[in-house]
């Protein structure tokens, strides 16, 4: 069982995500945002791979919650799985200003779908069939979203701050 996150901290937690982004990717040249620490104390990716996944997540969950609060037929939902996800694109072709400001754009889209909802209730109204979970709420979906993505974005975080003090 999923123990969800009200309402108002869910869409505070998801809101901060951009700025933090934001500031830690500034300024950043490639080698910072390629760099993989050895280990695996910050997790597998690099800042740019979780920037990436972050990005592609960010769309993924923002047509789902649509498609769930329009009240469309949502087929059940597969877990998001970020290693298959990077096996389908090239990383040297992926743009860190492109990738912000689509990541910007999905969670625009996100919280113009969640707009609408004001109380908690409404939020707990809207169920989604997970294939790992079963059936979920939305106050569910978007709090196993947002684990996943400051996990990505506090490892991402860290990594660039460890390549600033060993290389620069």
């Amino acid at each position: 069982m999923i123990e969800p996150l009200p309402k108002d901290e869910l869409h505070a937690r998801l809101s901060a995500t951009s700025g933090i982004l934001h500031s830690a990717f500034w300024g950043k040249n490639r080698a910072a945002v390629n760099y993989k620490p050895e280990g695996d104390e910050y997790g597998k990716y690099s800042p740019l791979e979780a920037l990436v996944i972050l990005q592609h997540a960010a769309e993924v969950f923002a047509e789902r919650v649509q498609r769930m609060v329009k009240g469309e037929d949502v087929p059940e939902t597969r877990d998001y799985n970020p290693d298959k996800f990077l096996e389908k694109i090239d990383i040297e072709d992926e743009s860190v200003k492109a990738n912000l400001r689509e990541f910007m754009d999905a969670r625009a889209k996100l919280f113009r779908a969640l707009f609408p909802l004001k109380e908690e209730e409404e939020w707990d109204k809207f169920k989604i069939r997970h294939e790992v979970y079963g059936e979920i709420t939305l106050r569910q979906l978007l709090t196993t979203h947002l684990q996943m993505e400051e996990e990505l974005t506090k490892n991402a975080v860290a990594i660039l701050k460890e390549y600033e003090l060993h290389h620069l």
